[in-house]
């Protein structure tokens, strides 16, 4: 079975990489990748998956997303989440279509694919969106921030953004804002009457949703021809309190509210998208290997010549950027100056940087570490030199990392300095 990637204008030819990507999904989710999967659930997802390929064939995208999802329901695997997302996009689902993508980047962890998968999620947000306009009475001029575009009635495209569309006929104007995103259409019906009042609100809070009478009209900032009479309008936005007021809204005249959103509680952020120093966000960094988390690690090896002896430690750190800080303890053993088997406890700390933004990346390292033991005692440094495989083992939200290295190492003691060449292995948890 194949798996494909997001080509809309070519259909589900699937890329040889996407075969590859399938076969893994299927034989993980049959083996109950992340965990172990009842045999029916895994038959069960195998099912879904091959319905969802031949709804593919047929280019029924809407039913291969659901085949697709119902796989994912079964035995929940990234690959199934991507297939979702992919399918979605084809159907012109768009707002759906990367919130899935940014579900297989949370859940697939440092995905191999990711920078592309962003790229295509900033994509479909940039999409323009088409817009149709229609007035009552027809024929009147139709403005869009400000600029004249057409008689109604109207059909044009809209760039992502909030803009003002407004229809004007004689000393009648009737405007709205609307926010054109994900390449969604938005359908305009204006009407003009000489027996109507003006409505302007204004917000602290650009796009906030208007309301009148229960009836969506638009968002903030606010103009249009109302009804008179008295209106009950709801202003509310994302993260703040809905705020109601009742307006007396006259014939002839203008009314206007000015509205403050005071309080300001933290609100998550949507699926894939990871808060940023000084509170703003950017979507798609689930699986950036290099946003700020805390690791711990345990890790071990061998010193095959010098001092000799092995070692054994624990270890808690901050891992940001591409740089790692940690504090580890263990215990070391190794021979004395007699050369006898002699051992103590260490603790330092190790400063590790990454060299690349891949899961599977090099790295080099520097440590000090005290160690305190009756016959081997002293500062040991050392200088390493190893490959990480990021995500090995371990599902959302832990993720498990291998780490292996090779490096130099020297013991300064009181009675000598002595050289070792350590080999580790070792695993790092960290939060997803």
């Amino acid at each position: 079975m194949a798996m494909t990637r997001p080509r809309p204008d070519h259909g589900p030819a699937p890329t040889r990489l996407a075969r590859r990507l399938a076969v893994v999904a299927v034989v993980a989710g049959a083996l109950g990748h992340p965990g172990l999967a009842r045999a029916d659930d895994a038959a069960l997802a195998k099912r879904e998956f091959a319905a969802g390929k031949a709804a593919e064939q047929q280019r029924d995208w809407t039913t291969a997303a659901e085949h697709f999802r119902r796989a994912y329901q079964a035995s929940p695997h990234p690959f199934s989440l991507y297939n979702v997302a992919a399918n979605l996009e084809r159907a012109g689902k768009l707002r759906s279509a990367v919130e899935y993508y940014q579900r297989y980047l949370a859940e697939a962890g440092d995905a191999a694919d990711e920078e592309r998968v962003l790229s295509t999620i900033a994509g479909l947000q940039r999409r323009p969106s088409p817009l149709e306009v229609e007035t009552d009475p027809a024929g009147a001029t139709i403005l869009v921030d400000g600029s004249p575009v057409g008689k109604a009635p109207l059909t044009r495209s809209l760039a992502p953004g909030i803009h003002q569309v407004a229809a004007t006929s004689g000393t009648l104007t009737v405007s709205r804002h609307v926010t054109a995103e994900y390449g969604e259409p938005i359908t305009l019906r204006l009407t003009l009457r000489a027996d109507q009042g003006t409505l302007t609100i204004d917000a602290d809070v650009v796009g906030a949703r208007v309301e009148v009478d229960g009836v969506f009209l638009g968002v903030t900032p606010f103009t249009s021809a109302v009804a008179p009479g008295r209106r009950v309008i709801r202003i509310s936005a994302d993260g703040f309190p809905t705020i109601e007021r009742t307006v007396d809204v006259r014939v002839g005249q203008a009314a206007r509210q000015d509205v403050t959103f005071r309080a300001r509680p933290a609100v998550p952020p949507p699926p894939g998208v990871r808060p940023e120093p000084g509170g703003s966000t950017r979507p798609g960094t689930a699986g950036d290997p290099h946003r700020r988390r805390t690791t711990f690690s345990v890790d071990g090896g061998l010193a095959l010549a010098g001092v000799g002896g092995g070692f054994a430690q624990l270890g808690a750190g901050v891992r940001g950027g591409f740089g790692e800080y940690a504090f580890r303890f263990g215990y070391r053993a190794g021979e004395d100056e007699f050369g006898d088997t002699a051992g103590g406890f260490s603790y330092g700390g190790v400063f590790r940087l990454h060299l690349g933004p891949t899961r599977i990346h090099p790295f080099a390292a520097v440590a000090i570490d005290v160690v305190s033991g009756s016959a081997l005692a002293g500062l040991w440094y050392e200088a390493q030199f190893g490959l990480l495989v990021g995500n090995l083992l371990g599902k959302p939200p832990l993720g498990i990392d291998l780490q292996l290295g090779v490096g130099v190492g020297r013991l300064k003691a009181a009675d000598a300095t002595r050289t070792a060449f350590p080999i580790s292995v070792g695993l790092v948890f960290h939060p997803r």
